[in-house]
Order: C-alpha cells, then structure tokens, then sequence
C-alpha cells in the first residue's frame, strides 16, 4: 500500500496542503485521460485509503508544534511516535523474533528504541532553547544518529559475525575476513571538522565544551581497529579490496592492507596464484568459473556436474545465448499456454507488434512499463480534443437529429461549457497546474472551436449525418457491434475491438452508406503502403466491421431497408493550421481561411452522388477530391468502388492472419519495422534496456 501511495503522489506531484485539504484524490493514475483501466481504479482506491489512514496522524503531529525550538519540535517528535504506537510495534516485533529464536534481531530492535529515545534526550539537553527549522532539524538527529555503532554479543560458538570492526567484540577467532579494505575506507581518512579546526577544539575542551575524537584521534583509532581486526585471526586472514568502482575509476589498497605481510610476519598468497579448483567453493562461484574456464578440463566436469542438476543446467545452458540477438522466439508450448483461446486485441496493438513484436510482447505480455510521471503529453492532446468534439456533438444531437444550424454565439457557449466540464474532470483544481499548462489548455479550446465551426459548417451542406460518437466495437458493451472477426489457422479467431470516433450515415434509397471519421492530432494521411505493412488500418476496419454487422438495432437506428454499403473513411485533422498574413488587410479574413485548410486524408467510395452528398460543390473544402471542369471524377488511388472495398478487406484480413499467426506461435524478433524516416525506430524505445539488438544489425 505505501508503494502504490509513493507511486501514485510521485506521478501527479502531490505535495503540500493537497495532503491535508480533505479533497478526495481523483487524478487517474493512468494519466492524463477520462478513461481508468480496472487497475488504474484499485491504485486511486487504495491510494486515497492509504492517505485517509495516515493524515489524521501526520495532521496531528504538525499541529502540535508549540513552537520552533529544538525542545518543542522534539516533544512534539515524541508524541507523534506515541500515536502511532511505536515502542508497542517493537517490542511486539521483537517478541516474534524471540520466539523463532532470532536472539540477534531482538537485541538490535530494542536498541533502536532506546537509541532514538536517548538522542532525543541529548540533543533537548544540548540545544533544547535553539531555534531551527524542520529541515535543521532533521540534520542535526541525522547527524547524532549516523555516529551511533549497534552490535550484539555473540550469542553462539559457532556462528558467523557480522560487523563494522569497531562494533565488533570477539577475542580470537579461526578464520577473519575484512572487507573493503582500500585508501581512504578501512582504515577510514580522517577530514578535520569544516566547524572547528583541531586546535579550536582544544582551547573549547579548556571551557569543558567536548567534541568526538580530534582529526589525529580519529585516524589514531582507525588504525588500531584495523590491526585489532587482523589480530583476531588463528588460523586465516582474507583481506578484500576493489580495484575500481562503478564509474571505472582505479582503487588501491590502503596502506595498512598492504603491510599486513609486515605486521604479522607472514607472506601472504594473492588470490590470483589459488588453484582454480579451489576457488570453487560453491555454485555461485562454480558458475562464474565454469564461464571462464569452459574448453578446459575443469570446465567440462562443472559442465558435466551441472546436467545433473535441472535447475543449474538451465543456467548453463543461457551461456549459449548471445549478448546481442535479434529472434528472441518463445518456446511454441509456452506460446499456446499464453496465447489460449482466441486472441482478443485491438488494432493499435496490432500495430505494436508490426511495428516491433518485442517490444509488443514486453508490454503487454510481460507488462512491462517504467515509472509513470503524470504529464501532458501529445497524445493527451489528441484525447482532448476528441472527448471536447465527442461531447460537443452529442450535446447538439436529440430525438430529432443533428442540429448544424446552431448559432455561432451559442457555439462558442457550448464549446467553453464542454470544455470546462472536461478540464474540471480530467485535471480538477487548475490553480494547482502550471501556467505553461493553463496556456496549453486555452490554446486547445481555441484549436477546439475552430474545428467545431469547421464540422458544423460541413453538416450545414451535407447529406450525410453524424450518427454515432464513440461507437464501441465490443461484444459486451452496451450500444455496440460485435468486433471485427478473422478465423487463424489453429481454428481460434482474432477478435479486433476499439471505439470509433464517429460513424456518419447517408440513406439512399432504403440502403445506407457509412463513413467511418477520425480525428487526428497530427496531420494523417491515408497510404496503401502502410495497409501492406500491416499498420494504420485500424479505420478500415472499423468500416468492415460496420458494413458486415448483423444487429438488428444498429439497421433500426440508422433507419437501413436495404443493406448497409460502405462510403469510405476520412482523416479529419484536429491541428489548427498554420496561416501566413503578409499585411493587417488578411487579419479579418485569416480565421475564414483557417476553416477552409483544414486537412483531410482518406479513402471514399467512387460513386459521385455519394461525394456529393458529402460536398456538394465537389471543391475538396470537406473531402479531398475534386471534380474536374467537366464535372467527372479526377483520376486518384483513393476513390474505388464496392467490389475494390470488398478485395480491400480480404487482403487485410489475410495480413491480419498472418499476424495472428505470428503472435501465437511465439514469434518475438527484436527487429523493428524499417520506416522511410532515417531515424531509428529503437533510438526512444522505452524496452531498449532489456533488448539484445544492436541498431546497425542483430549479425553484430
């Protein structure tokens, strides 16, 4: 629970009076998003259970600061580890430990306590009348509790110590070993104070004011704990010591360390001149030689050792796996194990394992993720502008149709009214959020009702109605069609859900020509490229999925007689676009200009009352085809008839099975898809770390 509270402050920032204003968390911890997942749901329950649990304490104990004096913050220390029963919790721990017959833990749990308890104690008697902040505060205990040693008499004969050299009191013992002895460790650099030189501290000592050891004390002792360390020894001395660290700087041995030879009269043997084979003193180590000693004779009998052992064996055997891979194919059986059943997805995870099956498997199959911090990220701002059109939308849509006619003050209204909703739910209390965010945020309300004004005037001239928003694409959603089905192979199916931005009608006759409209924050165009790859699909799909549907109420709703014919899928783009006003004269009409550039992409049907019940004037202002000066259709790629529809879907369903194919026979390549971009797709790959491909070629 406290990590799930950690995690969940730490992603949205929560700090100060948010702890203590009695508002109940609601920021999802999904992000920045309308929609929470079930897990998202457990994390904010608990999160705020956790808070709920914990403020009334921490509540308590700020309010009992009767002042800023290191007596007062301390009394009010105190009573705060009273609240919360501290003494009680370790004597009941200690307790548990005792009756298992952990004699050592239960000595050292009960001399936290009185630790804490005395250097409280010392620093009121010290300083109880000084005046300090909380952040002084904590330094100086800090600093008080850093210099306190807890050890244990040893309760055994035969047992293994563990302890700093000076905590340490045993006599002699058989076999001693002493870690980390390098310069400036053990025996530990003596620094003078930074407060007081030495000789400070002797005239203070003449006014009885006492400090620890002076800087010559200190190293004094130093050495006599080291050589009090290696006296201890009978029968063995091992001295360790690194000879770099983690950033690859060189480290020696201390000077003590390499006189050992001298101190003790003896000649030490370099861990270098020990037989290998009695180095081998357990797995872990019989492992590490085993690496480094393979072709040897030694190596073949710890080779031979370990294939008696199932679990040793499978450790070897990961030696034979190269550092850098690119096919990191999971065993089939595990495959049907993981992939049972049908394969219930969506498109866009579809196109996460085109784009790169390790990665897909990493993340929803392992799950795998970093830490999330809650930011407005681009993708947020396309979730924004689709909940304000969505909501927007279906407030001008009753029992008696789409209201296009709206006027433009009312426009304006009801666009800050949806938008203000949003916002109030998705970020609560904006006074908390940054400026750079509030300006963001009124720069996409902007952005907003420029495409607003743009839909509305589009619906104005059209034949074709906005019937749907959001439209689930699921079996077991309310108001929703069955998911597109494609049978695999092994007999099981693929099962493609999703929402659909917005489904638009067109009856002719008594049949009923869909289109199936997707916002983009970016500025989307359609490409046969991409459908042979296996990616950007997902409204094609969408439209299969309502041209071949068989629920009775979806015809009923769209009034269908006849059949349900598809009109074709359009990219609307939800980026303002960029207008270039060379003189004060264009300032007027620039706003006109920006409705009439906004971007749209697609594929439509080639049917010419079908275009024209989109854009009447067929001048590419709502759809991205003209008519020529004769009235017919230009010649393009992207204005094919029924029948091409029809090849069009079985193609795709053909990849798609492939791909199906691919994900449940256990198919995991780290090789992404080559793009035309000259950047690699690897170089922001939040999996890099754990992925064993090299950008120039897995053959490296």
């Amino acid at each position: 629970d406290i990590d799930i509270l950690e995690n969940y402050v730490s992603s949205w920032n929560i700090n100060g009076k948010r702890w203590t204003d009695g508002i109940e968390w609601h920021m999802n911890p999904d992000g920045y998003t309308e929609k929470i997942s079930p897990e998202g749901s457990i994390i904010l329950n608990r999160a705020n259970a956790v808070r709920e649990k914990i403020v009334p304490h921490l509540t308590k104990f700020f309010e009992s600061f009767g002042g800023t004096t290191v007596s007062e913050i301390t009394r009010a220390l105190y009573g705060f580890l009273n609240d919360l029963k501290v003494k009680e919790q370790i004597e009941a721990k200690a307790s548990e430990y005792r009756s298992v017959g952990n004699i050592d833990e239960e000595k050292e749990l009960v001399q936290l306590w009185n630790i804490l308890i005395n250097t409280l104690d010392v620093i009121v008697e010290l300083a109880g009348d000084l005046k300090v902040n909380g952040e002084e505060y904590v330094t100086v205990i800090s600093m008080i509790l850093g210099k306190i040693n807890i050890g244990t008499i040893p309760a055994t004969i035969d047992q293994v110590i563990l302890g700093s050299a000076s905590s340490l009191r045993t006599n002699c013992v058989p076999h001693v070993f002493m870690l980390g002895v390098n310069e400036g460790v053990f025996p530990m650099s003596s620094e003078e104070n930074l407060l007081f030189s030495d000789n400070e501290k002797n005239i203070l000592k003449t006014v009885d004011i006492d400090f620890l050891p002076l800087t010559d004390e200190q190293s004094a002792d130093e050495l006599y704990w080291f050589y009090k360390s290696i006296s201890r020894a009978k029968e063995t001395l091992t001295l360790t010591y690194c000879d770099s660290d983690l950033k690859g700087e060189s480290k020696k041995i201390s000077v003590a360390g390499s006189r050992v030879d001298y101190l003790l009269g003896k000649e030490s043997i370099k861990y270098a001149d020990i037989p290998m084979i009695d180095k081998v003193e357990g797995k872990s180590i019989a492992v590490k030689t085993f690496a480094l000693n393979r072709e040897t004779e030694l190596g073949q009998a710890l080779l031979n050792y370990f294939n008696k052992d199932d679990k040793m064996s499978d450790i070897v055997k990961a030696f034979d796996t190269p550092l850098v891979a690119g096919k990191s194919d999971i065993d089939e059986e595990l495959a049907r194990k993981v992939y049972k059943g049908d394969l219930q997805t969506s498109q866009s995870r579809l196109e996460s394992y085109v784009n790169c099956s390790f990665d897909y498997h990493c993340k929803h199959i392992l799950r795998l993720g970093e830490k999330k911090t809650a930011e407005f990220r681009f993708n947020n701002i396309g979730n924004f502008i689709h909940a304000i059109l969505e909501r927007f939308m279906a407030a001008i849509t009753d029992e008696d149709g789409f209201h296009a006619d709206i006027e433009d003050g009312k426009v304006v209204e009801l666009v800050d009214e949806v938008v203000n909703e949003y916002i109030s739910s998705i970020f609560g209390n904006l006074n908390e959020h940054s400026a750079r965010l509030m300006q963001l945020l009124n720069r996409l309300r902007r952005t907003t009702l420029l495409l607003v004004r743009n839909i509305l005037a589009e619906f104005r001239q059209s034949d074709f109605v906005p019937t749907f928003f959001e439209l689930p694409i699921y079996n077991d959603k309310e108001g929703g069609i069955s998911p597109y089905e494609i049978e695999l192979e092994d007999g099981s199916k693929l099962l493609l859900h999703g929402f659909v931005d917005r489904v638009d009608t067109y009856k002719k006759g008594k049949d009923v020509y869909v289109r199936i409209v997707d916002y983009k924050s970016g500025d989307k165009k359609f490409s046969f490229n991409d459908i042979e790859k296996g990616l950007n699909i997902q409204m094609l799909l969408y439209l299969f999925a309502v041209w071949n549907t068989k629920e009775e109420w979806f015809k009923e709703r769209i009034k269908c007689e006849g059949e349900i014919l598809p009109a074709g899928i359009l990219y609307h783009s939800a980026q303002a676009p960029l207008m270039d006003v060379s003189n004060e004269s264009e300032l007027d009409s620039v706003y006109d200009k920006a409705l009439k550039s906004i971007s749209k992409s697609g594929l439509l049907l080639r049917d010419i009352d079908v275009l024209k019940a989109m854009d009447k004037e067929m001048k590419g202002l709502y759809i991205p085809f003209k008519t020529n000066k004769d009235g017919s259709l230009a010649k393009t790629d992207y204005l094919i008839t029924i029948e091409e529809f029809g090849n069009l879907a079985n193609r795709i369903d053909g990849i798609l099975k492939n791909i199906g194919k691919n994900i449940k026979t256990g198919k995991v390549e780290a090789k992404p898809i080559e793009e035309d971009s000259q950047e690699s797709p690897c170089r922001y790959c939040r999996m890099k770390p754990i992925c064993r491909r090299t950008e120039k070629g897995e053959e490296e």
